[in-house]
């Protein structure tokens, strides 16, 4: 029995300074201002949502996008460093394009959950979830993209070819 409550005491402790470290932990993001019905159905695929994966001290992006028919998962190869502080999470992200080089800067208010993403071309203000296991964080991704193309294929039902 001392045993039993010994450990439970010391899970106490330890519980709460894990919930803190982002590392293993995945945050699922939505643009609240892009409606899902926008007559855009290319705005909603590329910047309603965006998703984070925490490992190692670096931040994974992914982000949906089309070819052509078909919506799919764009992800970060390597990820980024980030930097914390008691705040928020911050770090830029550089990804190669075909006109070049372009960074993106991402900070996350760690009371919120609100994340920001600056590019050039936008700012935009993602309200956020965590996910607290790989398997779930995964899951979460392909069901979106499994909406995300089917919301697609129906705007396609209309066409003749």
């Amino acid at each position: 029995m001392r045993r039993i409550i010994l450990i439970a005491l010391m899970m106490g402790f330890i519980t709460p300074a894990l919930a803190i470290a982002p590392d293993g932990k995945g945050l699922f993001c939505i643009d609240q201002a892009i409606a899902d019905e926008t007559p855009d159905i290319d705005l909603v695929i590329s910047a309603k949502f965006i998703a984070f994966w925490f490992d190692s001290g670096r931040a994974l992006t992914t982000k949906w996008q089309r070819r052509n028919d078909e919506v799919i998962l764009r992800s970060s190869p390597t990820g980024s460093s980030y930097e914390t502080s008691s705040d928020k999470i911050g770090w830029i992200s550089t990804s190669h394009t075909t006109n070049g080089t372009r960074e993106e800067i991402y900070s996350i208010d760690r009371k919120t959950l609100l994340a920001k993403g600056t590019n050039p071309k936008r700012t935009q203000e993602f309200t956020c979830e965590i996910l607290s296991r790989e398997k779930q964080y995964k899951l979460k991704l392909a069901t979106t993209r499994d909406a995300l193309q089917d919301q697609y294929n129906a705007r396609l039902a209309a066409n003749q070819f």
